[in-house]
């Protein structure tokens, strides 16, 4: 069974948004491939670019899902802020003997983080939970056997930097 994602109007808005970058950015890259147009001629490898759109690619599946399992919840009914993709997240991240809290960037799978955090793709386990979270929420996700449990601390200005204290 597929993961429900709750979101409010603001999120899925924003979530539509991306959805339609994301087919814009793939649907002009095939366009030129169309045309005899090679984006990596001059600027990269056949295998960068193949990559680059595999990323694309399954970014916008992700996002088809999302969007597919989605329910839309008023603000009022929300227990605070919903994690969506570009925010800097503060998580407080549990695993065994591990209790570290971290800055972490959620992507849609290309663009850099932003300074002092970690990029957490949509691609990933990670990201697919702390997608639609809550502030003050918690979740999990597994990686190799490994269960991580999370709790969503707040949801922070992008300006702010691990210069001014973020990460622990």
């Amino acid at each position: 069974m597929a993961k429900q994602w709750l979101l409010d109007q603001k999120g899925y808005d924003a979530l539509l948004t991306e959805i339609n970058q994301l087919a814009a950015i793939i649907n002009a890259e095939n366009a030129g491939s169309a045309l005899g147009i090679k984006p990596y001629e001059h600027t990269t490898t056949v295998d960068f670019y193949s990559n680059r759109m595999t990323i694309l690619t399954d970014s916008l599946s992700r996002l088809y899902e999302v969007k597919e399992n989605c329910q839309i919840i008023s603000s009022e009914k929300s227990s605070g802020p919903m994690v969506q993709t570009g925010d800097v997240v503060e998580l407080e991240l549990v695993c065994g003997t591990l209790n570290k809290t971290m800055c972490v960037t959620l992507t849609n799978g290309f663009g850099k983080p932003k300074d002092g955090t970690v990029a957490v793709t949509l691609n990933s386990p990670a990201g697919l939970a702390i997608y639609g979270a809550v502030v003050n929420g918690t979740g999990s996700y597994n990686v190799n056997g490994t269960t991580y449990r999370f709790t969503v601390l707040k949801i922070v200005k992008p300006e702010l930097t691990e210069g001014q204290g973020l990460n622990k």
